[in-house]
């Protein structure tokens, strides 16, 4: 019980040779760890038919179990077994017979009404807790009906998932007989084509994609970024079937190096550095626990991954380096109008990226010295009209490609 108020004086020897112990006393329990019952903060749940006793002291969190609580008689000496010393006690049991299982964080059921799971090939789930994976039931596959596991932090054990889009790049021009150039140059210039039901505009060197390219799938799925030979490479922007996006450096079609992954209601599920299409350090823990390294950021604003405010209101999501902007970010105004793409070292937008302006005018192309400068695309928001050709640094196209 947590009330020490209400707790009766027990008097008689109740047991001995046990340091840790509960005891039920007229449908309440008192705990007693090594003699002392005082502690600064304590959750218990059921899991099953056991009990779990997550105590914190200080820095520490200990967590106890007594197996079978639910089963064993009133006024009976049950004994507290510590099972994990960690702040981050992860605990989970399976009905087999429902085909259900249970999971325990700190001493308190999950809120299975925000949670989903994904497995794992091994047969573990992983799960996501607001559609941010959280945690792994380790030895799921093998675990016996009501018998307490532990698991364990999501440590990027899912791999990055593209869906069911094929982001293989087999469906571009140089690839494929079947497409036809609808319209402009599709061996060098800039044209659109239409392969197997695929809106490709872009940029062609040589009958292949290769500088810019805005690629539209027949399921919902979209890319707009740099392309080589027919590979996505360089910055880019997917959006995949599912609603699910990310946004960062691609290499041979995969995503490779710094990018960010959003679920489809643009919340962060990771951000950090991908190699041939996974994750292989994921540098958004601190922000997705919303750590707080100053009152301006959220994360790592030094060298890593996070949010910082500025003095007048702006704010900047992304990677960081040297304390500056750096690789994959967006910056939003407080005029509503934001940059998302590519920062070069030092913290200026150079490379490719979207800007949207305070009419919702949106320009899609390369950025030098943080200005609008080469190659793009301009949809002008008031009229409709789209305007694709070089841009100088003043956002005015001066030429066709």
């Amino acid at each position: 019980d947590r009330s020490t108020d209400k707790r009766s004086p027990i008097t008689q020897i109740i047991t001995k040779g046990l340091n840790n112990i509960t005891y039920s006393h007229n449908g309440q329990f008192i705990a007693y760890v090594n003699g002392d019952n005082k502690v600064k903060h304590r959750e218990f749940c059921y899991l099953g038919p056991h009990l779990l006793d997550y105590r914190q002291d200080q820095s520490e969190g200990r967590t106890y179990m007594v197996v079978n609580y639910k089963n064993k008689k009133e006024d009976a000496v049950k004994p507290l077994k510590l099972i994990s010393k960690d702040n981050n006690s992860i605990f989970y049991t399976r009905d087999l017979v429902k085909d259900n299982f249970f999971v325990a964080y700190n001493g308190k059921h999950i809120d299975y009404k925000k949670a989903r799971f994904e497995y794992l090939d091994n047969g573990d789930p992983v799960i996501f807790i607001d559609d941010i994976p959280k945690f792994v039931l380790t030895g799921f596959k093998n675990a016996s009906n009501f018998i307490v596991q532990k698991g364990q932090p999501y440590n990027n054990e899912l791999p990055v998932k593209s869906s069911t889009t094929n982001t293989s790049n087999t469906t571009t021009p140089s690839n494929t007989t079947n497409y036809t150039c609808k319209k402009g140059d599709c061996k060098n210039g800039w044209g659109q084509t239409d392969i197997n039901g695929i809106v490709v505009d872009g940029t062609f060197k040589n009958g292949a994609l290769h500088g810019l390219a805005y690629v539209s799938y027949p399921n919902g799925a979209y890319y707009h970024g740099e392309y080589k030979n027919n590979f996505r490479e360089g910055m880019g922007y997917y959006k995949f079937d599912n609603g699910n996006t990310y946004v960062g450096y691609w290499k041979n079609g995969k995503q490779h190096g710094y990018g960010i992954t959003f679920n489809s209601n643009g919340n962060i599920t990771s951000a950090g550095e991908f190699e041939n299409g996974k994750l292989i350090k994921n540098m958004a823990s601190d922000y997705l626990n919303h750590i707080k390294s100053s009152n301006y950021c959220q994360g790592n604003c030094t060298d890593g991954f996070g949010q910082y405010t500025y003095g007048n209101g702006d704010t900047y999501l992304g990677f960081f380096k040297n304390n500056q902007r750096y690789s994959v970010g967006t910056y939003n105004w407080t005029n509503n109008s934001k940059f998302t793409g590519a920062y070069t070292l030092g913290g200026t937008r150079s490379g490719y990226g979207m800007y949207t302006y305070v009419d919702q005018s949106v320009f899609k192309g390369f950025f030098i010295n943080d200005k609008i400068d080469g190659l793009g695309v301009m949809k002008y928001n008031k009229t409709g009209s789209v305007v694709y050709g070089v841009f100088n640094n003043k956002g005015a196209k001066i030429k066709d490609y």
